[in-house]
């Protein structure tokens, strides 16, 4: 009903990852698809008093998003042999949610996916460019980056008195 991401580290910062920095709750919309004609919510929930403070992913028995249905090709019976790996991704401001099996994973070169993605099924990692493009994600657009910069940028307070200051600005 619940899939486990694991617990906060400075390795695994989960909360920044979902933009909910000291939150123990925050929902998504993540594209199921490149072209994001399939959007559904993803609810997260981080329980500082179980498991160590894990987070999850709730409700995905009767309310599962549209890229882990069968007809995406999830599996409708578990296979310990081959496991779908739930994968969501951030490119931007944007979120995206794909499932790939651990034989398509192994098929691809080590250099191609994310490190430990096969021994630590749990966790955040940066996705190689190979390994995002083979799963149809789309890279960030020229607007998501201005607005990430302009985000991370801290304004400096203007003072019109200030004759040098004025002079920068012009």
């Amino acid at each position: 009903m619940h899939i486990a991401l694991g617990v906060r580290t400075a390795q695994f910062p989960i909360d920044n990852f979902l933009g909910a920095s000291g939150k123990t709750d925050a929902t998504i919309s993540a594209a199921a698809d490149r072209e994001r004609t399939q959007v559904g919510e993803l609810a997260f929930s981080g329980n500082p008093k179980r498991r160590g403070g894990e987070w999850r992913i709730r409700d995905q028995y009767s309310n599962r998003h549209p890229a882990w249905a069968s007809t995406a090709g999830f599996p409708t019976t578990y296979d310990a042999s081959d496991p779908p790996y739930i994968l969501v991704f951030k490119s931007g401001k944007s979120f995206h949610a794909r499932l790939s099996l651990e034989s398509s994973l192994k098929k691809m070169s080590p250099a191609s996916r994310p490190k430990g993605i096969l021994s630590n099924n749990i966790g955040i990692a940066i996705a190689p460019h190979e390994f995002v493009n083979s799963l149809l994600v789309p890279q960030t657009s020229r607007l998501d980056e201005f607005e990430i910069q302009r985000d991370a940028t801290v304004a400096e307070e203007f003072d019109p008195k200030n004759i040098s200051d004025g002079r920068k600005r012009i």
